[in-house]
């Protein structure tokens, strides 16, 4: 079989800004990767040096939108791992892995982008100016909170009694006190009756 994609030069076992989308307010989000792109070649504009690509598009979700809005991600293919297959923990594509939930210490994960479609995770964005273009973008990947089955309750019964008031001994000083009327010097009511 013959495969027209990219991804065939790029091992799968692991070792060890724009305009065209909308600014959205920075927080976290519940997100889906929808799209994964073809990796590309780059040239670094800080160090000149020609960089293996993707694209990773999240659609994510917020109440205060009408509909999804979908940012994507550019995550390198780091050249340790293209030469070692070592995934770096400081990567972005480690970083995004760990996020959707994968067990980065496992001897069998693959390195497959291709299959994170359909996946979920917690994305967080930050609003950056590049080129005079102010941009959001998502700079955090964190598993998916579960879902919360119900809103926590609050104990609102009364405390029962404990020791010797429960068992129906001695109550409590200040039930006792308020009980008895004490004199000027400190003598209750009953004291005094008994000599």
């Amino acid at each position: 079989m013959t495969s027209t994609s990219t991804w065939d030069d790029i091992p799968d076992q692991v070792s060890g800004g724009s305009s065209d989308w909308p600014l959205i307010p920075e927080d976290q989000y519940q997100a889906e990767v929808v799209e994964v792109g073809e990796p590309y070649e780059k040239t670094d504009a800080r160090t000149g040096e020609v960089v293996k690509k993707f694209v990773v598009k999240f659609r994510l979700e917020s109440d205060e939108w009408d509909e999804p809005v979908e940012i994507p991600s550019f995550p390198k293919i780091p050249a340790s791992y293209q030469k070692d297959g070592y995934l770096d923990s400081r990567s972005t594509a480690f970083r995004i892995m760990k996020g959707l939930g994968f067990d980065m210490k496992s001897p069998d994960l693959k390195f497959r982008p291709w299959e994170w479609v359909g996946m979920r995770c917690r994305v967080t964005t930050k609003n950056e100016t590049k080129d005079g273009v102010e941009t959001s973008w998502i700079d955090g990947w964190l598993p998916e909170k579960p879902a919360r089955t119900a809103a926590p309750t609050r104990n609102t019964t009364s405390r029962a009694p404990v020791g010797a008031a429960a068992a129906g001994g001695r109550p409590p000083l200040a039930r006792r006190l308020q009980s008895e009327a004490v004199d000027a010097e400190g003598y209750a009511d009953s004291e005094l009756d008994a000599d």
